[in-house]
């Protein structure tokens, strides 16, 4: 996820969000306790990569250099160490990875055509994934009635639509509630890549994490 800074334009002067009271869904910005919290954890890791031995610098830096660590097939290199991960690093999905692995289509034979081989599985394989992506259903979320704006949200894009921001930010949205059940993490860079892939950005650029972010903060 880069961090070219001109793909959140469209959103720097939109309006707070006031959501329901249902728990983790559509939080509309960070909480004075949530940004101190951050603020000490963003202390603590520079800290601890001030402290880390030369070994652990050269591993975030083979991290950003190549896509070594992917073991789902779909993920490709990102800008920043953070980034650099796999869905299947990513514990809070196991059970739908699990769904995958006992899914007999996503099992090849071994060369004797006898033993089942595990093909290499991504959670972007799972059956709610493109759903979750869905051009209606983004659009659908995004005017949802359980968000109350205190000033109406407008779609950007052509004839009424959303812009493929907009699309993006809801679709990250999306995905962190259906996998990480109101947990903030970095998503996957397979999850990114695909989101990316089916609304893109029209110059190629991307704000990388800050995209997620925005996602929280608005959605």
């Amino acid at each position: 996820m880069a961090t070219f800074e001109g793909d959140t334009d469209a959103f720097e002067d939109d309006e707070e969000f006031v959501v329901s009271s249902e728990p983790y869904l559509y939080e509309p910005e960070y909480t004075d306790e949530e940004l101190i919290e951050m603020d000490a954890q963003r202390a603590e890791r520079e800290r601890a990569a001030a402290a880390a031995p030369a070994g652990a610098a050269a591993e975030n830096r083979e991290r950003t250099s190549g896509d070594w660590w992917c073991q789902c097939q779909k993920c490709v290199q990102m800008l920043t160490f953070d980034e650099c991960f796999c869905c299947r690093e990513w514990d809070l999905v196991i059970p739908q990875i699990q769904e995958l692995e006992l899914d007999t289509s996503f099992q090849d034979l071994d060369v004797s055509g006898s033993a089942p081989r595990d093909r290499a599985i991504c959670i972007t394989q799972h059956q709610d994934f493109p759903s979750l992506l869905n051009q209606g259903v983004l659009e659908t979320f995004f005017s949802v009635d359980k968000i109350h704006l205190k000033k109406k949200t407008r779609p950007d894009g052509p004839n009424g639509q959303l812009s493929m921001l907009q699309y993006r930010l809801v679709a990250y949205r999306i995905v962190l509630e259906w996998g990480l059940k109101g947990n903030r993490r970095v998503l996957p860079s397979c999850v990114v890549t695909s989101i990316r892939n089916k609304y893109p950005s029209a110059t190629g650029q991307y704000v990388g994490f800050r995209e997620a972010q925005d996602a929280l903060r608005f959605f």
